[in-house]
């Protein structure tokens, strides 16, 4: 196998990102730039220097399709517990085929190569208490799956927190594993339809953070530089990032700008 470096990893994540570019517009769905790649796009025209990983998100119903529409083919792969029965994460990742990438105390159920993820946003109703108590109830949930992802022998953490990982893995599986858990959490995620709702929520992937947004913020995609080429933002982008990150165009400190941490391989032969 020969070791894919940071840049060239990069490269391979725009072809990913390319892939998803394109089958939207072929099939009419909506997707944005999200996270910390939004942020890129607005604050360095491409990736944050730091940042190794590309982030999708669209609307729970052009969601659902792209799971439903997409075609694995030569160059790629969509992985989602819908269509792999291994898979442990709560969201679809579009991979690209000959490769393999190891990530740092992660465990995907199976072995994926470089990929870009995709989060589906969700409606919350138009109440802001209801929809505070939304993400609480997801929660429980999301703790229990996350003993499936993590490693429970990571060596960079204490033995307290691989504990507490171990202890979430055995309760995740003694009360169904993945399946279950993930049936629960879309349950509880899809409980308010996006296009009738006032308020909506990137919210399924764990992470901290406001992700509670006006859905105005995503009235309209405009097109914005990412690198060589230009993708879908929320029209509202200034929000959506304000709420996300503070003062998002304020640099953070350097000991703050980490990498996500993985290693990346090319098997066979490369296009």
């Amino acid at each position: 196998m020969e070791k894919i470096e940071l840049e060239e990893a990069k490269r391979i994540l725009i072809e990913d990102l390319d892939e998803v570019d394109r089958f939207c517009i072929e099939n009419g769905l909506r997707y944005y730039l999200s996270g910390g790649t939004l942020l890129g796009a607005v604050r360095h025209k491409g990736f944050i220097p730091w940042d190794d990983d590309v982030d999708i998100m669209m609307p729970r119903p052009d969601y659902e399709k792209f799971i439903e529409l997409y075609k694995d083919n030569d160059k790629f792969s969509l992985y989602s517990t819908e269509r792999n029965s291994e898979y442990l994460y709560t969201y679809p990742k579009l991979c690209k085929n000959k490769t393999i990438l190891n990530e740092k105390g992660g465990n995907a159920g199976l072995q994926l190569g470089i990929y870009v993820d995709i989060f589906p946003i969700d409606g919350l109703g138009d109440d802001m208490s209801k929809a505070k108590k939304v993400l609480k109830k997801i929660r429980i949930p999301q703790i229990f799956n996350l003993g499936l992802l993590v490693d429970k022998n990571r060596d960079y953490v204490s033995f307290v927190k691989n504990l507490e990982v171990g202890i979430c893995y055995v309760i995740a599986k003694l009360i169904g594993g993945h399946k279950f858990l993930y049936k629960r959490i879309t349950k509880i995620a899809t409980k308010y339809n996006y296009e009738d709702s006032i308020l909506v929520g990137t919210f399924i992937d764990f992470m901290d953070g406001n992700r509670i947004f006006n859905k105005e913020i995503f009235a309209k995609a405009v097109k914005l530089p990412f690198g060589e080429k230009e993708y879908c933002v929320p029209v509202g982008y200034d929000e959506f990032l304000t709420l996300y990150f503070g003062d998002y165009m304020k640099l953070p400190p350097e000991e703050d700008r980490e990498v996500h941490g993985y290693d990346a391989y090319h098997i066979g032969d490369k296009e």
